[in-house]
């Protein structure tokens, strides 16, 4: 196998310049040109307009999730009940239970809660509502007591609201509700 890229022109005498025929005659029609496909076939030359497009969908993009986060934050920190969570819950026997739980509030705030007890079905087999508050501390804890028509496997707090944001007399930080 020979490598035919690199060749060496050949050698000998090179032809008197009157042998060049440079009077070629012109063939018809223009001389040929590279092939390019119409304009507009694969989308229009990208310009300005594209790129002046993208910028402003990226700014608006950025300022709506600028605005959604200080909404968020702004009715995050309006809402007086934060957050409320199950800490834990004691199975007392076939007709009660018994939900330990805490919640985040303002200050001064008062709630009603509301928990459920549950069968291993799931299905609701007691439920209570208990009012607490107003409170002093933000981060407060509760145990309250649930009758049930059959025996409980779980307590839920399905959440709290708060119902009034007035100062008065506060909770404590852990309560005995029964």
């Amino acid at each position: 196998m020979t490598n035919d890229t690199h060749r060496t022109p050949p050698t000998g005498p090179t032809p008197p310049e009157s042998a060049v025929h440079t009077d070629l005659p012109e063939e018809d029609g223009p001389a040929p040109t590279a092939y390019r496909p119409p304009a507009d076939r694969y989308g229009g030359a990208p310009g300005r307009g594209g790129r002046r497009a993208l910028l402003i969908a990226g700014t608006a993009f950025v300022a709506l999730g600028v605005g959604f986060a200080a909404w968020f934050a702004t009715n995050l920190a309006s809402d007086p009940v934060r957050a409320a969570d199950v800490i834990g819950f004691d199975v007392v026997d076939s007709e009660t239970i018994t939900v330990t739980f805490s919640v985040t509030m303002t200050p001064g705030t008062t709630a009603t809660c509301t928990l459920d007890a549950l069968a291993p079905s799931y299905a609701q087999v007691g439920t209570r509502e208990v009012v607490i508050g107003p409170v002093e501390e933000s981060l407060t804890t509760y145990t309250v007591s649930i009758a049930t028509s059959e025996l409980a496997t779980t307590g839920v707090l399905e959440g709290c609201t708060a119902t009034s944001t007035s100062t008065g007399s506060p909770a404590g930080a852990s309560t005995e509700m029964d």
